[in-house]
């Protein structure tokens, strides 16, 4: 008898510690990658016991009791994972600015690290870490390695394309304040760098020309318009306001093909759309002709049609401009 209960503890214990082993590496697979993400993931254990309570304390939404078993001494591939974990706990308690401390020492390629590549885990953690303490930029630029680097978790790509909004409407914003403040060049670098970073959509194209538009750069907003214009989807009432623009700039033959799109949909544009038509005509009138032509109904439309406007055009100019940075950031 006492033979046969030899083998079975023996075999009892070679389960125990295969389950044992089990318990200290990562899930096969993560198919979301929603955070946050198994720390483990792309390392190679074994794993102390503190990172597998640590993790199962994240999943089940404890992320206090995580930081605790996180924080236990551990070495090797265990001691990284503990820190990833420990990031991610940082995040969800509340405590983002810590953790962006943290991870700018485990991301700086200057220091030392064993495993200098970095995880999924730590650039996703990392990611929310800066979004949260409101830097969208830098939270896009981690999520946008971390979606390369796992391209088969959906759930951080979407969060990548979320965070990649937030960056460019946040760049925009910016760039306008930069536009109404006279940095001139700050305004066009902070423009620039929205429009690289994001497609080309309708509504980025406007909010970059009411940037150029307020910097008086009205061949550039007259090109973001068209672009947008063309890329379709825009209201209304935006239209309408490129139309404006386009007759206050001296470009009557955009007006009128807006105007009278618009008015063929909506009569309320017929009156505007007959106004840019004759200001096309004006336009290409001989000189002379456009000259002799001081009726008082045209006074004002053949102003803008003469080149720069003046100086009370300028801030005519600039206060419509102003209007249209305060309505795009009001829409988005």
């Amino acid at each position: 008898m006492r033979g046969r209960i030899r083998p079975l503890a023996l075999a009892a214990a070679a389960v125990a510690a295969v389950l044992a082993r089990c318990a200290s590496v990562p899930p096969p697979d993560q198919p979301s990658g929603a955070f946050p993400l198994d720390p483990r993931l792309e390392l190679e254990g074994p794993f102390d016991d503190a990172v597998s309570r640590g993790w199962r304390a994240l999943a089940a939404g404890d992320p206090r009791t995580a930081a605790h078993a996180f924080a236990e001494p551990t070495q090797g591939a265990s001691a990284r994972a503990a820190a990833i974990g420990g990031v991610e706990a940082l995040v969800l308690v509340g405590r983002p600015e810590e953790a962006v401390e943290r991870c700018a020492s485990m991301l700086d390629p200057d220091v030392p690290n064993p495993n200098p590549n970095p995880t999924t885990p730590l650039l996703t953690a990392c990611g929310e870490a800066y979004a949260r303490t409101g830097q969208p930029a830098r939270a896009y630029e981690l999520y946008a390695r971390a979606a390369a680097h796992a391209p088969k978790m959906p759930r951080v790509e979407a969060r990548s394309e979320e965070l990649r909004e937030a960056a460019v409407s946040r760049m925009l914003d910016e760039a306008a304040k930069d536009a109404a403040a006279g940095r001139r060049d700050a305004a066009r670098a902070a423009t620039a760098r929205a429009l690289a970073w994001a497609p080309r959509s309708a509504s980025l194209l406007v909010r970059a020309g009411d940037v150029a538009c307020a910097l008086g750069d009205r061949e550039e907003a007259l090109a973001d318009y068209r672009e947008a214009l063309a890329a379709g989807g825009l209201d209304a009432d935006t239209q309408a306001r490129i139309g404006e623009v386009a007759l206050e700039a001296g470009d009557p033959g955009m007006a009128v093909s807006i105007f009278e799109r618009l008015s063929a949909e909506d009569p309320l544009f017929r009156d505007r759309a007959a106004e840019a038509r004759l200001a096309f005509r004006i336009a290409n009138w001989p000189d002379a002709e456009r000259q002799a032509s001081r009726a008082r109904r045209l006074t004002w439309l053949t102003s803008t049609i003469r080149g720069w406007p003046s100086r009370s055009f300028q801030r005519s100019w600039s206060s419509r401009c102003s209007v249209s940075l305060v309505t795009s950031r009001s829409a988005t």
